[in-house]
Parts: C-alpha cells; sequence; structure tokens
C-alpha cells in the first residue's frame, strides 16, 4: 500500500461507519471494508474508492451479534443499506470535496 492510499484510508477510518450513521445518527469508530461487489472471486476492491467505513458489528459482528454485519450476512447488509459499489463511490467523492475545499484536512 503506497502512502496515498493510507492517507485515503486513514481519512475514511476517521469519519466513523456508515451504517452507524443511517441506523443511529452517531459517529462510531469503523474499520475499511473492501467491496466485494464487481470482485471476482479472492479479488480485493481498489484501496481507493473500493472501501466503505464499518464498526465491527456492521462489518464482521463477531462480538455485536444485535447488527447486520457484512459479512455474516451480506445478502441482508445488501438489502438494508444498498448498493457496496455506489457508497463507496459517495464516500470518494465526498473526500475529494474536503480534500478539494479544505486542504490538509485529516478526518
Amino acid at each position: 500500500m503506497n502512502l496515498k492510499e493510507r492517507e485515503y484510508l486513514d481519512k475514511l477510518a476517521t469519519i466513523g461507519c456508515y451504517c452507524c450513521r443511517v441506523d443511529y445518527g452517531i459517529e462510531t469508530p469503523a474499520n475499511i471494508h473492501h467491496i466485494r461487489e464487481g470482485q471476482g472471486m479472492s479479488q480485493r476492491a481498489p484501496h481507493i474508492g473500493g472501501t466503505i467505513p464499518l464498526c465491527e458489528g456492521h462489518h464482521q459482528g463477531n462480538f455485536d451479534t444485535t447488527k447486520v454485519a457484512f459479512h455474516r450476512n451480506p445478502k441482508e447488509w445488501r438489502e438494508k443499506y444498498g448498493s457496496e459499489a455506489e457508497i463507496a463511490r459517495g464516500y470518494h467523492s465526498m473526500i475529494l470535496r474536503l480534500d478539494n475545499d479544505t486542504p490538509g484536512w485529516n478526518g
């Protein structure tokens, strides 16, 4: 991973979990989810533009089984939250706007 990718992922993670914002209107710490939509078997989406910030509960769901976790049930997650690719594109656009409008922001 290069520096530009690392900086992008750091910014994305500081924004907080997408699903917690949708469900509860709150900002929660996030991990990075590489989208699966449009990817082949064992392939990973690019770091920039192919990622979504998700908390552990909405990502893996190992410790919080009250949330719809992507890796526990991707079909249910997509039905509830929508297209991974569209969400990732939205975050990419937001980060580009923030970088343009507020140079030097770091999330």
